[in-house]
């Protein structure tokens, strides 16, 4: 029977022969400040944080389809406009296809262009599936202005985008982004607790992994299920046998 070792290495150099990107060394933090090592390859943060070390590592946070209570542009957005509001981030999910929503989005990548970022992690992507089913009627506007959206970043960013999971949309925006991010990759939120997620569930993944290597993105994943350093080490090995750069981290992001 094979190590686990050799499996790594075999499945390192199928992913070599792909010519998938491979990230060795990736974290993510919304603190206000955050050094970045010299070896980390992509820092996710808060577009406000005071960075320091690697700054080309440095992805800013950028949401899609939510905007926080505390965004100096949520005056902004008309009231008609604010659906859902999460509590958890005191944030609000926005029709898309309100004219105002453009123009908020358009201020944040000045914002963040202004500050020195070159690299975005676009989150809340799966707020358009959530849209969609709220205006079934009016999901093809919904998908349009979304890969608008997404295209207007692209042609503004200088460097990289990553997503954060958006398989839902991921056919019509793929040529704009480099990576995908999947959160709460092997387990998931049940009530109060993390349970892993069943078979089922972990193989529509690893289609979407294959698919996501085929086209050469770079695939990260986190979890915020509370484990133990040997749990963490299997899973992060699992996680490598799968070309997935994987870290565990607070629900929080304040690591």
């Amino acid at each position: 029977m094979l190590s686990l070792r050799v499996w790594l290495m075999i499945f390192s150099l199928f992913n070599f022969i792909l010519g998938v990107k491979q990230i060795n060394a990736f974290m993510i933090s919304y603190k206000d400040k955050v050094h970045i090592p010299e070896g980390c390859q992509i820092a996710i943060v808060s577009p406000l944080a005071e960075i320091t070390g690697n700054k080309k590592a440095a992805y800013a946070y950028l949401s899609l389809t939510e905007i926080s209570t505390h965004s100096p542009f949520f005056s902004l957005v008309p009231p008609q406009a604010l659906l859902s509001y999460n509590k958890r981030w005191q944030s609000y999910l926005v029709s898309i296809t309100c004219n105002a929503w453009k123009t908020v989005i358009e201020k944040e990548l000045f914002a963040l262009l202004a500050r020195g970022f070159q690299n975005v992690f676009i989150d809340t992507v799966d707020g358009v599936e959530i849209l969609c089913q709220k205006k079934q009627e009016c999901c093809p506007q919904i998908i349009k202005q979304a890969t608008a959206l997404i295209s207007l970043i692209r042609q503004t960013i200088p460097g990289k985008i990553i997503i954060n999971r958006g398989f839902f949309i991921y056919p019509h925006i793929k040529r704009m982004i480099d990576g995908v991010l999947i959160e709460s990759f092997f387990f998931k939120r049940q009530g109060q607790s993390w349970v892993r997620r069943s078979e089922g569930e972990m193989e529509w993944l690893r289609r979407w992994i294959k698919q996501l290597k085929k086209e050469r993105k770079f695939i990260l994943a986190i979890d915020y299920a509370p484990l133990t350093p040997k749990e963490e080490e299997y899973f992060k090995a699992l996680a490598q046998r799968l070309g997935v750069s994987w870290t565990v981290t607070d629900e929080s992001l304040q690591k």
